[in-house]
C-alpha cells in the first residue's frame, strides 16, 4: 500500500492487532491517504460500510479493508453494495474461526473454562466474493500474504484474500508445564529500540510473570502506542 491508498479496519481483535502494527509503520515513516477505524468500542460488522464510503470519495485511491472473520459475519454481506456500485475494494480476512476476543473472555469468566456459540467452520470467504463474481484467494502462509494482496488490488474487481490464521488470530508458542514448571517464574523480552528509536527511552519490554496451573492457557497482551504500552494478563 502507497501514500495515495486507504486502510480501513473492522471491529474486534483484530481492530488492535492492526492498530500495533499502524503505530509501527507510521514510527518508520510510511504513510497513507487515509485510515478509518471503528472508534473506541471496536464495533463489530462496520468495515464494509467504511470501505465503501471511502472509495466512494476517493475513486481513484486502492481501498483496503481489514476484517476478522467473526466482523465480517455481523456485517459483511452488505458487499452486495459494493458488487452493485462497482466499487473495487479488497478485503483481507483475519480468519481464525471464530470470535476470538469474546471466547477468550468465555474461558476466562465461566466456571467450566470453556467458550460457548463463538467457534466457526472452515468458511470459504474468498470463494464468497467468487461467487458474487469478484476475486478470491485463500492464504496460508505469511509469505504468500503480500503477493495475494498486490494480485487482489491489481484485479480491477471486489477482492477478498481470507488469511487462515491460528485458533487465536496469532503466532503463539505452547510449552508443557510439569508440576515443577509451575513454581517457576518466566520472563518475556520484548525487543522495542526500533520502534521508539525516535524518543530513545525504550530499549525493550521485560515482563515477569508466572504459571501457577498447567491445565490453563495463559493470555499476556502488548499493547504499544507511539508514547506508551500498555499490559494485562487474562488466563
Amino acid at each position: 500500500m502507497g501514500e495515495n491508498d486507504w486502510l480501513v479496519i473492522d471491529g474486534g481483535n483484530t481492530h488492535f492487532w492492526s492498530e500495533i502494527a499502524i503505530n509501527i509503520a507510521g514510527a518508520k515513516g510510511k504513510k497513507l491517504k487515509g485510515i478509518l477505524h471503528p472508534g473506541t468500542f471496536s464495533m463489530l460488522g462496520v468495515g464494509v460500510s467504511f470501505a465503501l464510503s471511502a472509495k466512494n470519495h476517493n475513486p481513484d485511491s486502492n481501498v483496503v479493508l481489514i476484517s476478522g472473520d467473526g466482523a465480517f459475519l455481523s456485517g459483511g454481506m452488505s458487499i452486495e453494495s459494493v458488487f452493485f456500485e462497482k466499487k473495487p475494494i479488497t478485503v483481507v480476512i483475519d480468519n481464525n474461526g471464530g470470535l476470538a476476543s469474546i471466547g477468550q473472555q468465555q474461558e476466562r469468566l465461566f466456571k467450566s473454562g470453556k467458550s460457548v456459540a463463538t467457534d466457526f467452520r472452515d468458511i470459504p470467504f474468498h470463494k464468497i466474493f467468487e461467487g458474487f463474481g469478484g476475486y478470491g484467494e485463500l492464504v496460508n502462509k505469511r509469505e504468500e500474504l503480500a503477493p495475494a494482496l498486490k494480485r487482489a488490488m491489481e484485479s480491477g474487481k471486489p477482492a477478498c484474500v481470507n488469511g487462515k490464521s491460528d485458533d487465536g488470530g496469532r503466532i503463539h508458542k505452547e510449552f508443557n508445564l510439569s508440576d515443577d514448571d509451575t513454581k517457576c517464574e518466566y520472563e518475556m523480552i520484548c525487543k522495542t529500540g526500533d520502534y521508539f528509536s525516535e524518543k530513545r527511552i525504550i530499549s525493550e519490554i521485560n515482563i515477569k510473570f508466572k504459571m501457577e496451573d498447567n491445565n490453563k492457557k495463559y493470555h499476556i497482551p502488548i499493547i504499544i502506542s507511539k508514547n506508551s504500552y500498555t499490559v494485562w494478563w487474562s488466563k
